[in-house]
């Protein structure tokens, strides 16, 4: 699916994809624009449950920005992150 786009995803690859027909996936999600957003919403916070945990370890707030610089924001215009 991902060398297609999402654009070239369609209701029914999705609705294969978990299991269930495309009638519960326009249920849940009324579109399939939807399916997008709120995936990439679940997964920004998962990510950032992640970050604050990790951070959480250290006991300088110095040490845990140095951290978060290091390891969390991109080096360069090609870093994806």
């Amino acid at each position: 699916m991902g060398s297609r786009g999402a654009e070239g995803v369609r209701l029914k690859d999705i609705a294969d994809r978990v299991g269930m027909s495309p009638g519960h996936i326009l249920y849940y999600f009324g579109r399939k624009d939807r399916v997008l957003l709120e995936t990439l919403r679940w997964s920004e916070t998962e990510l950032a449950e992640q970050r604050r945990a990790e951070l959480a370890r250290y006991r300088s707030p110095w040490r845990a920005i140095e951290r978060f610089v290091d390891r969390f924001l991109p080096v360069s215009a090609v870093d994806p992150r």
